[in-house]
């Protein structure tokens, strides 16, 4: 079973890069959370850093609770968008 250290992360920079967000957005989503969630992140060296496999968990919640929801969102396309990239880089 892999660990915390050998688990895929991003620099919250570069997952706001691959995701094309501010990453600003990606630190508001660390620390005040989007629409009730939020993204769980770690510090290291005083850098965030987000685990891959949660930030893709994080996403597809986000798109089944768009889904849901009566009023579509820009959160729903650019989750699609961001799960493309993720798995056109192989992470």
């Amino acid at each position: 079973m892999p660990t915390l250290i050998d688990s895929p992360k991003l620099p919250l920079t570069n997952a706001a890069r691959k995701l094309g967000l501010h990453v600003a957005t990606l630190y508001r989503w660390t620390s005040t959370g989007c629409k009730g969630r939020v993204l769980p992140s770690l510090t290291i060296g005083g850098r965030k850093y987000v685990l891959v496999a949660d930030l893709e968990r994080w996403l597809e919640d986000g798109r089944e609770h768009e889904e849901h929801s009566r009023v579509p969102s820009r959160f729903h396309k650019r989750a699609d968008d961001a799960g493309a990239e993720l798995d056109r880089l192989g992470c």
